[in-house]
């Protein structure tokens, strides 16, 4: 199984994302790296997405500059989901949740706060760790997006992480979260 894995940063990583991508270099024949763009993080996924196009590996994985991931991302290629992420915890409302969502009726998110022991499928998630099956990366035109309001600001839930989640759903495309 071919895995690419890269980082997307601005440029000023956090040591723990360097550590794990140094660990991962030296551990797995992944062809690990870092990903630049100074610009935006929705353009470096992009690029990260045509180079993966243009390799062709069996899988993708992404995890941000700000992430250190657990021993468990070697798990997701295994899972041999279209979408997984690794969910990462975040603090909001006085209490941590997973940047995993499910959707309800009337069409508002709702983030996640358990341990999910087994993959779940799950409505959207947060690319901060996010593993893309070839016949997914492969889908036609850019899939990183910022969800705008017609006046240009940013949507709730606007970034490009959430977008392509509902990019996916509106194509079929089913999205797995796997905190184990």
């Amino acid at each position: 199984m071919k895995v690419m894995l890269r980082v997307p940063t601005r440029g000023h990583p956090h040591v723990a994302s360097a550590a794990a991508l140094s660990w991962l270099q030296k551990n797995t024949d992944w062809g690990a790296d870092w990903h630049q763009n100074k610009f935006c993080v929705a353009l470096a996924r992009n690029e990260i997405v045509a180079e993966a196009r243009k390799k062709q590996p069996d899988f993708l994985i992404m995890f941000d500059d700000d992430v250190a991931p657990p021993h468990s991302v070697l798990e997701l290629p295994k899972r041999n989901k279209p979408v997984i992420v690794g969910p990462v915890l975040t603090w909001k409302f006085g209490r941590f949740f997973f940047t995993c969502h499910e959707l309800n009726e009337d069409e508002e998110f709702l983030s996640i706060d358990k341990f999910l022991p087994e993959p779940m499928e799950i409505y959207a998630a947060g690319a901060a760790l996010m593993c893309i099956r070839k016949d997914v990366f492969n889908l036609e035109g850019p899939l990183f997006e910022l969800r705008l309001n017609p006046d240009g600001t940013l949507l709730p839930f606007g970034g490009e992480d959430i977008n392509f989640c509902c990019k996916m759903q509106e194509r079929g495309v089913p999205i797995y979260a796997d905190s184990a």
